[in-house]
């Protein structure tokens, strides 16, 4: 049974970014003012029911760029193409990810649409674009960075930075303690080397009015050091009295 129900879950979730797509591409099809409409209600029952409960916002979104991801790193690249990024930890954060490996990923990106194809687009842009920004800033000699709203993202191993260079990763308790445990499996799996001995986690409370300053709690962290902070695809879903 419980096999049975594993594997429902894993093809749900890989079913999850065709449907996600293809609902928002759906949307070009529907008059505008409705599709106005449509996406007014949506994000007031993200305000109701995910900002209320920011585990599972973060949870689902973090999951949900990590499929983005995922998906950049395994796209099957053509003639001058090149792929933004890799990041080969991605698949092993949400359901589906087997399943994902085997999907037509050209045929696809030509099914769900251009807005669905861009939006894909952006994220994977974005990710890319930060990737630089924090590559940069270390190649300039900068020591520490800091990622607000970590999510599943795996800047501190994946880019092979530095030694010196140490990672400061800020998000909910709960969230880090699964990355943990997901990291701690990979390693001990053996399917891909884990080294986290840069990375630092400080549990934080975005919604709830914390902020950078629990830095200063954290004894390798130095106040006065040049630093990089990136706050990647986060306020939009912290209450506006938090984001200050």
């Amino acid at each position: 049974f419980f096999s049975v129900m594993a594997s429902m879950k894993t093809f749900l979730g890989a079913f999850s970014v065709l449907a996600a797509a293809v609902t928002v591409g759906l949307l070009l099809n529907i008059d505008p003012r409705r599709r106005a409409e449509i996406m007014l209600e949506t994000e007031e029952f993200v305000q109701r029911w995910w900002i209320q409960d920011p585990n599972k916002v973060s949870d689902r979104t973090a999951a949900g760029v990590a499929k983005i991801r995922h998906f950049e790193t395994i796209f099957p690249v053509e003639g001058e193409e090149r792929r933004l990024f890799q990041d080969p930890y991605a698949e092993y954060f949400y359901a589906g990810s087997t399943l994902v490996n085997w999907l037509p990923k050209r045929a696809l990106m030509r099914l769900v649409g251009d807005q669905s194809v861009g939006l894909m687009l952006l994220l994977a842009g974005r990710t890319a674009f930060f990737d630089e920004q924090v590559k940069a800033a270390v190649a300039a000699g900068v020591k520490q960075v800091v990622i607000l709203g970590a999510g599943y993202d795996t800047r501190g191993i994946r880019l092979g930075l530095p030694k010196d260079v140490t990672v400061f990763e800020m998000d909910q308790k709960d969230l880090q303690e699964k990355k943990k445990s997901t990291l701690e499996g990979i390693a001990n799996s053996g399917a891909l080397p884990v080294d986290t001995s840069r990375v630092r986690y400080v549990p934080v409370d975005f919604a709830a009015g914390q902020g950078v300053e629990l830095l200063k709690t954290v004894p390798d962290y130095d106040p006065a050091a040049a630093t990089v902070f990136t706050l990647e695809g986060v306020a939009q879903y912290i209450p506006k009295e938090a984001t200050g």
